[in-house]
């Protein structure tokens, strides 16, 4: 892993670990972990991030996707309803990062690493958004686990898929200090 750094002021990595987390960095910037260190902007930032959102046009992972899955269309119809503001749609910029209204993704910047599980009832989106990305330049690494559902690395931290995760996540963020060797 990379050294520590003294230096208050260094850029931190964001490691968003929750859907909640993700919608609140792509709407403003910024993600609330805790009362101290105030939130981190994106700006020149390594960003692990774990996009979830939806769209208006259900796409072929969705259609797919059971009703007894740990995210299925009907779960996520009302967590998006929960998280929407009132007469808001799902091409809200909070839910749908790559909507007609949403922010350019140019701004987002520094690295990004995003962990999709194959089975996972959005991973269409997530697939979308990567290649959005990279195409206006951005550094987003993708990486698709065969099998896995939504929060697969949440549900089971512990399991040989966890521990996977976690290397997936130490050689990204390794990274940096091999390519400055």
């Amino acid at each position: 892993m990379a050294p520590p750094v003294d230096d208050a002021e260094a850029p931190r990595p964001h490691v968003v670990e929750d859907c909640r987390g993700v919608l609140q960095l792509l709407s403003d910037g910024t993600t609330l972990r805790s009362a101290t260190p105030p939130p981190h902007t994106v700006e020149d930032r390594d960003d692990g991030l774990v996009p979830a959102f939806d769209s208006k046009t259900p796409t072929q992972s969705e259609l797919v996707t059971t009703g007894t899955a740990y995210l299925s269309r009907a779960i996520a119809e009302r967590y998006s309803r929960l998280a929407l503001p009132v007469g808001a749609n799902k091409g809200h910029p909070m839910l749908n990062p790559l909507g007609r209204n949403s922010p350019s993704l140019e701004v987002v910047g520094g690295r990004m690493l995003v962990i999709v599980g194959a089975d996972d009832m959005l991973k269409d989106n997530q697939v979308r958004y990567v290649e959005q990305m990279k195409a206006v330049g951005n550094d987003v690494e993708l990486v698709v686990f065969a099998g896995k559902e939504h929060s697969f690395f949440s549900n089971s931290p512990w399991s040989e898929t966890g521990t996977e995760v976690i290397r997936v996540i130490g050689q990204f963020m390794d990274r940096d200090t091999a390519d400055s060797a």
